[in-house]
């Protein structure tokens, strides 16, 4: 056995986190690059150090891995003290980390297993032009670019669109996948931090604006949308106008890459990964899409699933190794539609033989009413308040064929809605909220690529329906539309975070001045509520105290800030049905897309991958 010192951290240095998944059992981690790389009974060398220091928490040995890698040893170094683990360890409150979490998972033995195919979720692929009446346009990045958005208001108001950002991808993330509970880190992984200084973001505009004194706010807005919002089929480009989504690790790294700290997607992620032993295309691969599509769309117009099977089938034959899908938000529903196309085509044998399983982070599984609001009121403006009005929200929205993916599904919804001068709510359908207030292409893109589309919600009886009411949500297991199915794979987690207020419902009631339109009415909050919901400015939130029903028994729950928490959680009622293993982790107060940079939700995902 090795002698060393570790009390004071003499020859080395000390490193330590605790680990939710053992019960806070402490691995000490002492690096020393002169020693060998033998495993060291931590117990039977230093007594003392045991007695001393944990004895409360009845650990019986710790094990210390001992590396002589001088590069690992000299990064850690750079960014901490040596500390006396006696004195921090009995403090009582949880360290910090010493080191980027994926630094720390390979020195304790973690590597590469399973390929990992990235799928975000709605808004988080970039966008890039490749035809455009703009020339200066042509292969730069529209989606989403603040600048490209609005200069002068962005250079004119850095503090508002700070703040702005922080929630954009948040919001648009928002819309843009055996039972524990964990509580969030007191610090985010490094390269996933929201919280950049306005210098930063004032800096980076400084550099990246050049302000174009003839051009107004509602010039540049014009512009922008003109290239974003697609043709009123829902699916074609306008004329002259080409953009196509960012391939690979780049197109879902980040939304703007000039404010990664803002719009963060699987970038924090992807960092970790790297440190572990990922490598670009071999075993690691961003699959981003056209969001704005609807999924037959995406495979008629830019063979999405086609290149999706290619890519899986080449990292898993390179690897030797079955291919994990890691999904965000609604880049679960991408990756269910295309285990049911594929399955469709080669068989479940190509599933079984290329897919180890699915990690389903904050899937919407049964829809997000949120996105339904800016639908009907353009009132969300998926976070661009400082840049856009609720009507070119609304009409922006309307134009994305991939809107309904996120309907509310799984049972007949309405919404409340009072008539002018009238003081009664009526339950009114989804067909007949969106056909009122001027939304008719949209439902009819419903109607047509999703409700009677085989591998959605097309009718199993082989019937064509003309509303979502036609479907009788309480069928059997065996008669189920393939979109309440769970996915054709054996493994399944399911990732979420929990207990944030989340819209459920809303009250609408006719604008007083435009007419077929429709606002939220802040009367309502008048309205007495029950089971623990609430309702603020026209919306109806489920809270922590709601009671919601998961198996026949009954929990105060709510969801992400984003998605119901009975839609993150409806595949748990298929827990223990045979060929589909369920496991399910509930982050505490974790929101929709923060929980994209959550080190727990890392730690997880490559424990996973790597097989442990």
């Amino acid at each position: 056995m090795a002698t060393f010192t570790p009390v004071d951290g003499t020859g080395g240095v000390v490193f330590y986190r605790i680990d939710y998944k053992t019960n806070h059992y402490l691995k000490l981690l002492w690096v020393n690059p002169k020693l060998g790389k033998p495993t060291v009974n931590f117990a039977a060398d230093c007594p003392f150090l045991i007695e001393k220091t944990f004895t409360d928490q009845k650990v019986s040995h710790i094990t210390y891995i001992i590396t002589e890698a001088e590069t690992e040893l000299e990064l850690l170094k750079a960014k901490h003290k040596p500390v006396n683990p006696i004195r921090d360890l009995n403090v009582g409150i949880k360290p910090e980390l010493s080191m980027r979490l994926g630094i720390e998972k390979k020195i304790l033995g973690c590597k590469p297993k399973h390929p990992i195919a990235l799928v975000p979720g709605f808004g988080a692929t970039g966008l890039e032009a490749w035809e455009s009446p703009e020339e200066e346009w042509i292969r730069q990045r529209i989606w989403l670019s603040f600048t490209k958005l609005g200069q002068k208001v962005l250079s004119e108001r850095i503090t508002s669109a700070t703040e702005s950002m922080r929630g954009i991808v948040g919001s648009m993330g928002n819309f843009l996948g055996s039972f524990v509970s964990r509580k969030p880190s007191d610090k985010p992984m490094e390269s996933g931090s929201p919280s950049v200084p306005i210098a930063e973001v004032t800096e980076t505009i400084e550099k990246e604006v050049i302000i174009d004194e003839s051009i107004t706010p509602e010039i540049e807005r014009a512009k922008w949308l003109k290239h974003l919002m697609l043709s009123p089929d829902g699916r074609s480009d306008p004329k002259g106008i080409k953009v196509r989504p960012i391939e690979g690790l780049s197109g879902v790294d980040y939304v703007d890459t000039n404010f990664k700290g803002l719009s963060y997607v699987f970038g924090p992620i992807i960092r970790q990964l790297i440190d572990v032993g990922y490598v670009n295309n071999s075993n690691l691969q961003g699959f981003g899409y056209d969001w704005r599509l609807d999924p037959q769309a995406l495979e008629e117009r830019d063979g999405y699933f086609t290149r999706m099977k290619h890519g899986v089938e080449g990292m898993r034959e390179i690897s030797g190794e079955k291919v994990l899908f890691v999904t965000h938000s609604m880049g679960y529903k991408v990756v269910h539609y295309f285990l049911n196309w594929i399955k469709e085509k080669k068989g479940q044998k190509w599933i079984d033989k290329n897919v180890e399983g699915i990690v389903a982070i904050v899937p919407p599984v049964l829809g997000a009413p949120k996105l339904f609001r800016s639908l009907v009121s353009g009132e969300l403006k998926l976070d661009l308040d400082i840049f856009l009005s609720e009507i070119e929200s609304r009409d922006m929205s309307r134009s994305f064929g991939s809107a309904p993916w996120l309907f509310p599904i799984g049972k007949d919804y309405h919404a409340n809605v009072v008539e002018k001068e009238k003081t009664e709510y009526q339950l009114t359908k989804m067909r007949e909220l969106l056909m009122s207030c001027g939304a008719k292409e949209t439902w009819n893109h419903f109607k047509n690529y999703y409700l009677n589309n085989r591998l959605y919600l097309g009718d199993v009886k082989k019937r064509k329906l003309d509303d979502s009411s036609d479907i009788d949500w309480n069928f059997q297991e065996n008669s189920l539309p393939l979109a309440l199915l769970p996915p054709p794979v054996s493994k399944f987690y399911l990732i979420n975070g929990v207990n944030l207020e989340t819209e459920v419902n809303f009250y609408f009631r006719s604008h007083p001045t435009s007419i077929g339109d429709l606002m939220l009415d802040v009367n309502a909050d008048k309205l007495l509520n029950s089971n623990g919901n609430k309702i603020k400015n026209g919306i109806l939130y489920e809270t922590r105290d709601t009671m919601q029903d998961m198996n026949g028994i009954s929990i105060p729950k709510s969801g992400d800030g984003t998605v119901p928490y009975e839609s993150l959680n409806y595949l748990r009622k298929f827990h223990g049905k045979p060929g589909f293993q369920l496991e399910v982790v509930e982050l505490e107060g974790a929101q929709h897309r923060d929980i994209l940079h959550y080190e727990e939700l890392c730690d997880i995902l490559i424990d996973i991958s790597s097989g442990r």
